[in-house]
């Protein structure tokens, strides 16, 4: 009779036992299965994250690269812009070239005694021009408040900036009218006559046109 209590007390502690382990073994598994979760959700957070970096560095991507091809072109239109070359000429009303000819000018009195000089400026180039700076040079009885600086021959000048133009900025094969007037230092009317003038004009890279002609003051 003990002996069989005997049996069962250790039977009954070796199932306990057993109920133990398992017990372990199933929390050991559900704590493994849990991990296999959380890597799960990792990498599918990763692989989530890798596809949105991806489409974001490929859209930028696409967007550098479209951008680059404009700087391309644009770099190209300037440099062709850079590398042709303007080249003004000034002509009269009828359209010759105002070298050696009379062009009939207007005189008016705003404060101070003004002619009007009516040319055209055409650049017959295939670049811009670029902005023009101008200077005119008269001599007696034509007194502008400037001597001149650089023209032995002449002895008054007057300068014109870009700013004093409405426009000065002109595109290749462009032909505008373009006049000229300038205020003199005359307390009185300028006489009737023929009288000289220059007028040179710096344009592009250094590059400078002279035209010499006549007005004629009625």
């Amino acid at each position: 009779m003990e002996k069989n209590e005997t049996g069962n007390s250790e039977f009954k502690m070796l199932e306990k036992h057993a109920e133990v382990q398992y017990s372990s073994i199933q929390k050991r598994i559900e704590i493994t299965e849990k991990r296999i979760d959380d890597v799960k959700y990792y990498i599918g957070g990763v692989v989530t994250i890798i596809v949105a970096l991806s489409f974001f560095f490929g859209y930028n991507y696409n967007n550098e690269k479209q951008s680059l091809r404009d700087f391309e072109k644009n770099l190209r239109e300037e440099l062709g812009r850079t590398q042709s070359t303007p080249d003004i000429q000034i002509l009269n009303m009828n359209g010759e070239d105002i070298n050696g000819t009379t062009v009939k000018a207007m005189v008016t009195f705003d404060n101070n005694w003004k002619i009007y000089v009516p040319h055209i400026i055409r650049n017959n180039g295939l670049g811009s021009t670029g902005p023009i700076w101008s200077k005119l040079y008269t001599k007696d009885p034509l007194i502008m408040k400037m001597e001149s600086t650089d023209e032995k021959d002449f002895e008054y000048e007057l300068l014109f900036t870009p700013k004093d133009a409405d426009y000065s900025d002109f595109p290749g094969n462009f032909t505008i009218q373009y006049d000229t007037y300038f205020f003199l230092k005359n307390t009185s009317r300028p006489p009737s006559g023929i009288y000289p003038v220059l007028e040179k004009y710096f344009y592009g890279n250094g590059k400078v046109f002279r035209c010499m002609y006549k007005i004629l003051i009625p």
